[in-house]
């Protein structure tokens, strides 16, 4: 049941409270400003969830953590692999650009 619960959490995120500014970032790139804040409204169902559950405090923060991180590195990666060097350019432009 948890598991359903979980997918259901994962669903909202992902399609419900998916802003059009948080897709655009996750197409084009540059900005990974909406793409955290998709994670943490991941992270926070996720602990919605979690604490209706029953889990422990500390337990609960690690998972939201990892769900966190998980993620946006999952996210930021898609535009990496799906040809888009836009977004990867992006990071490497920035970091030229200040040294």
């Amino acid at each position: 049941m948890l598991l359903v619960a979980l997918l259901v959490c994962h669903y909202l995120a992902d399609y419900c409270l998916t802003m059009p500014s948080m897709i655009k970032a996750k197409a084009d790139g540059c900005s990974p400003w909406p793409i955290l804040l998709h994670t943490f409204v991941h992270a926070l169902l996720i602990g919605i969830c979690l604490l209706i559950w029953g889990v422990a405090w500390g337990m609960l923060l690690l998972l939201m953590l990892a769900e966190l991180i998980s993620h946006f590195l999952i996210d930021t990666g898609k535009g990496c692999q799906h040809g888009n060097e836009h977004f990867c350019q992006c990071s490497s432009n920035v970091s030229e650009n200040t040294i």
